[in-house]
């Protein structure tokens, strides 16, 4: 039997409480979306579940629940190389997620959504705290009542998230709420002014709640990041600090060593592996288009990261990485697949990469013999290195390095 980690314990505690309050539990969705999002590579979520219902039923007809699945290439703040370097923030999570259909009462929801952040997280209820959107009064009255301290309260909250997708008739207001891991973190700014909107990490947004219209149906949807209730739940310092992500990370050490100047590019390294393999196991296989190269840049960018740390063998790399593997597949999501897929798939991946190399190398050492010494490659001839031999910037600047 595979082992169970401290995921899987809060992913089944989550759907345990929502189905005795009557919730339904329902297969979590592919992680790709489906035709009815086209606009969209990954982002997928919960409410997309709730929303294909509305579409075909023309209402959320009972409540739900499921753990889904989702890849984020990046965000409204951030790119996805300064994503992955903010904790709490993965190309691969999975959303705790629900959704309340039209007979269920908000301040009963929310009721709902308090009771298992104190009593089955185990979470202060001082430490939570919420933003509200100055159209919700009646989402922070659901929240005093629910037990929430009105000091922990920012309301109005010019941050709280609206929705607005105009082409579905789809719109809606979010409430988030966070976790205070206080001032003393490491990751905290330690002034006077921190809260919730602070960019600092002292306080870590947890989920949200969010009352979202299509057309007339209404809904109510809630998510919680599982990584990141797992961490605040254990009592984990960062959110990296999980079972899964240390038990990739041992496998890293095992061939690098635990050195102390390499701990951000190793756990960057454990976040696009996790990716890659998920993505490889949902069928998808890497490329120049679309999806397909959305896990190509994704596995070059963990390629590029294994050079840094001086892991250059192809057959070291693909070891790694199919160790790492096994820890991923023991989730739920993938418990049938074969590997045959990953080892295939890596093999004929690693074999262009190389391949990448060699070229870039040769192309370089002529821009480089036009030029000064020191002298750097401009936009323009980045841009033409990409459209012309495929190397991303990223790569470019690496070769440089080592050529210089």
């Amino acid at each position: 039997m595979a082992k169970e980690l401290d995921v899987d314990v809060v992913r089944n505690e989550f759907i345990k409480y929502w189905i005795s309050n009557g919730f339904v539990w329902v297969k979590p969705t592919s992680i790709i979306p489906s035709e009815y999002w086209v606009d969209t590579l990954f982002v997928n979520s919960g409410l997309i579940r709730y929303l294909e219902i509305v579409e075909r039923e023309g209402y959320l007809y009972q409540s739900l629940t499921t753990c889904q699945p989702c890849i984020k290439l990046g965000s409204g703040k951030f790119s996805l190389d300064d994503m992955v370097l903010k904790d709490g923030y993965f190309t691969f999570f999975e959303q705790l997620t629900c959704g309340g259909g039209e007979d269920v009462p908000i301040a009963e929801f929310i009721k709902y959504i308090w009771v298992y952040l104190e009593s089955i997280a185990g979470l202060p209820k001082d430490k939570i705290y919420v933003g509200v959107h100055s159209s919700q009064s009646e989402v922070m009255k659901s929240w005093i009542d629910a037990g929430i301290s009105s000091k922990n309260i920012i309301f109005p909250d010019e941050e709280a998230f609206e929705l607005d997708l105009q082409s579905g008739r789809i719109y809606g207001v979010y409430s988030p709420f966070y976790y205070d891991r206080g001032e003393t973190h490491p990751l905290a700014c330690k002034t006077a002014e921190c809260n919730i909107n602070c960019s600092c990490g002292r306080f870590l947004e947890l989920g949200d709640v969010g009352i979202v219209y299509k057309g007339k149906a209404r809904i109510i949807d809630h998510g919680i990041g599982l990584e990141r209730i797992t961490a605040i739940a254990r009592n984990l310092e960062k959110v990296n600090d999980i079972e899964v992500f240390q038990e990739i990370a041992s496998i890293l050490r095992k061939e690098i060593g635990d050195k102390e100047e390499l701990p951000v590019i190793l756990m960057m390294v454990v976040d696009y592996i996790r990716s890659a393999v998920i993505l490889l196991l949902s069928g998808i296989k890497p490329g120049n288009k679309g999806r397909a190269y959305v896990l190509r840049a994704i596995l070059r960018k963990t390629f590029l990261l294994f050079s840094k740390m001086k892991v250059l063998d192809c057959e070291r790399i693909r070891s790694i990485i199919l160790d790492s593997s096994k820890i991923i597949k023991n989730s739920p999501l993938f418990s049938e697949v074969d590997q045959e897929t990953i080892t295939r798939e890596l093999k004929d991946e690693l074999q262009k990469y190389e391949e990448l190399i060699m070229r870039g190398r040769k192309v370089i050492r002529k821009f480089l013999q036009k030029r000064r010494k020191n002298e750097s490659l401009d936009e323009e001839e980045m841009r033409f290195l990409y459209e012309t031999y495929g190397l991303p910037a990223e790569i470019v600047s690496d070769l440089l390095k080592d050529l210089s």
